[in-house]
Parts: structure tokens; C-alpha cells; sequence
């Protein structure tokens, strides 16, 4: 089976997207920055008092305080997803990373799975894939880490990139197909 596409910068910004997703170090670092405003909130709440050496704090300040909480628990999340979608665009467009964009060529044969594209020609062996999934606008197939192909469904059509889905998800053991 081929698949033939081409990979853009929006590409390489929602592949990234989704390997954020499940990156326990990404999400260690998303859940930090959402709690560390209210927690030092909490302590100055906390300490407040006994720096003015009140016994008690007034409902102007819990109410400013939680409301702050709150709205940087609610937004920090979308705030850092948009800087690191910011932050990966940036990378893309380095010079250094143009040879990744461009007409890419995948061959799903039976040891495995064989690329060409800008940057030359690979091989990879069935069990050198770590995860495979199928979007509404991609196939996300994961080699190593955050390297891999994210395959437009645009350009190669959902039934193939479903039949492509299935295909390796079975030959690389990496589960049931889907239905």
C-alpha cells in the first residue's frame, strides 16, 4: 500500500499537537504552570495577615484572589498550548527545517514501513512504530519520541488512510483495528 501526500507547516503543527497530548513530561509542565498562580495565591492569601497583623483577611481580597485562581486555572492550559503551537511554528519555518515539508512517499510493505521524501529515502521495521492514530484530518504515525508522519487525509482519503490506519496497527502489534 502507498501513501502519497504532502507535508505542510500545519502539518508538523498538529502532529506536534498530538504528541504533546500524550507527553507525560508535557503534561507535567501544563499541569505546573496551571497550579503554581493559585497556589502562591493560597500562600499570600495565607500570609497576608499576618504581615498587616490582621486575624482576619476581608472578602475583597479572597474575592480577587479566587477569581484570579479560577480565571488562570481556566485559561493557563489554552495559554500554553498556543505558545507552544507558536513556538513550533516558529522551529518550522527555521531554515534548517524546510527539508521536512514537501511531497513525501509511504510504502507500507511487508517488513515494514518505507519513506521518501525531501530529505532522502528510510526504512523502518514494523516494530520500530510506538503508536498510530486516525483523526478527521490526519493519520499520526509515531516512530520515535516526537518524529514520525502526519499524513493529510486531504490528499490521501479517509478510506485509505483508514485501511492505512488498520495495516499498521496489525503488522507493527500495535492492536485491534478500528470499526
Amino acid at each position: 500500500m502507498q501513501l502519497r501526500f504532502t507535508i505542510q507547516e500545519d502539518d508538523i503543527v498538529a502532529f506536534s499537537r498530538k504528541y504533546n497530548a500524550a507527553s507525560p513530561t508535557i503534561q507535567r509542565a501544563r499541569t505546573l504552570r496551571r497550579w503554581f498562580l493559585p497556589a502562591a495565591l493560597l500562600i499570600l492569601l495565607v500570609v497576608m495577615p499576618m504581615v498587616n497583623h490582621r486575624a482576619v483577611i476581608d472578602w475583597v481580597s479572597i474575592t480577587v484572589f479566587v477569581t484570579l485562581s479560577v480565571a488562570w486555572y481556566v485559561l493557563s492550559p489554552i495559554s500554553f498550548d498556543r505558545r507552544i503551537d507558536k513556538y513550533t511554528r516558529r522551529m518550522v519555518r527555521e531554515k534548517s527545517y524546510q527539508g521536512a515539508l514537501g511531497s513525501c512517499e509511504l510504502t507500507l510493505a511487508d517488513d515494514g514501513l518505507r519513506s521518501i521524501s525531501p530529505m532522502g529515502e528510510s526504512h523502518y521495521h514494523w516494530s520500530t512504530l510506538r503508536r498510530v492514530e486516525l483523526t478527521e484530518e490526519h493519520l499520526f504515525i509515531f516512530l520515535s519520541g516526537p518524529l514520525g508522519y502526519p499524513v493529510p487525509i486531504a490528499s490521501v482519503g479517509h478510506e485509505a488512510a483508514k485501511e492505512a490506519h488498520d495495516l499498521i496497527r496489525q503488522k507493527a502489534g500495535l492492536g485491534q483495528p478500528t470499526r
